[in-house]
């Protein structure tokens, strides 16, 4: 693999995907003109393409990157977009902005919303099960995702957050973890564990990809968490300042400003101690590019 920077190659690995998703998305046609057009939006209007690059970084580290590689990296970008849409609703998070555009509840309205994220959940197994990928790898793959999507993953994190004083931690420390294990770092874990998994790569690496993943995740969190303090809405491209308004439990607000950064800086240095040795240019990279992002 030649050497460019890692903006380039972000720039390319998201084109990549950005391709993929135009190209494979459902076309406006029809009955459906309305739904399709939100599937879309909502997809295409922005976003880094985060966890689908990281599943094709692992992709990369043990084999090559296909069509069938890039076909279940997008399914997981579906995934994410999904669980945006859904959670920016008024009876979720209620969020008017996402990506520096209208939430897809603001600009088609709540109905709307809701069968676009459906839509969109179901859409990503449907990639998972088409005929460019191995049936054998198929099945992992589908269960990996729903396992970080669904009541052990992102949904029971958010069931969590949205109803933290019916849970049984003995600690708000504890509580504060396992919302973001669940909502957050699972879906990275298995973004970094498809991207072995396709790759066909050894049972122990696969472990350890989705071991990385998962504090990568919680990296991720503890740095949105901080921005959602001292970042903007133009930088962010979505409100700020909600977590305390909402009285939300957040890294910042149960830490404290600069003991939340503290903690994210020691993770994200345990995240890249973690695949340090691992023969990919951009990883250890794109774990300092992501402890210094703005947005």
């Amino acid at each position: 693999m030649s050497e460019i920077t890692l903006k380039q190659y972000l720039s390319n690995q998201k084109n990549t995907i950005d391709k993929f998703l135009i190209s494979e998305l459902p076309k406006v046609r029809g009955l459906l003109d309305k739904l399709i057009e939100t599937m879309r939006y909502s997809v295409i209007i922005g976003g880094k393409r985060l966890r689908p690059i990281l599943s094709l970084i692992f992709t990369e580290i043990y084999g090559n990157v296909n069509e069938s590689a890039i076909r279940a990296a997008s399914a997981v970008e579906l995934l994410h977009t999904y669980s945006l849409v859904h959670d920016d609703l008024p009876a979720m998070d209620n969020d008017d902005y996402r990506r520096g555009e209208l939430t897809v509840h603001k600009k088609y309205g709540e109905a709307m919303a809701i069968l676009c994220g459906d839509a969109l959940l179901t859409l990503s197994f449907n990639w998972l099960s088409h005929q460019d990928i191995k049936p054998e790898t198929s099945i992992k793959l589908i269960r990996i995702l729903s396992d970080a999507s669904g009541y052990s993953g992102m949904v029971g994190g958010q069931y969590i957050d949205m109803y933290p004083d019916e849970m049984p931690f003995e600690t708000k420390e504890e509580g504060l973890l396992n919302i973001h294990k669940l909502k957050t770092a699972k879906l990275f874990s298995a973004a970094c564990e498809m991207g072995a998994t396709i790759a066909e790569a050894p049972e122990k690496d696969i472990m350890h990809a989705k071991n990385f993943g998962l504090e990568l995740g919680l990296s991720f969190q503890m740095i949105d968490d901080i921005l959602d303090v001292i970042s903007t809405k133009e930088e962010l491209g979505k409100s700020i300042g909600k977590d305390k308004e909402q009285d939300k439990l957040t890294f910042v607000t149960l830490y404290g400003l600069d003991k939340a950064k503290v903690m994210a800086g020691e993770s994200i240095q345990k995240a890249i101690n973690m695949v340090k040795d691992l023969p990919h240019p951009y990883l250890v990279k794109l774990c300092e590019d992501m402890a210094n992002r703005t947005s």
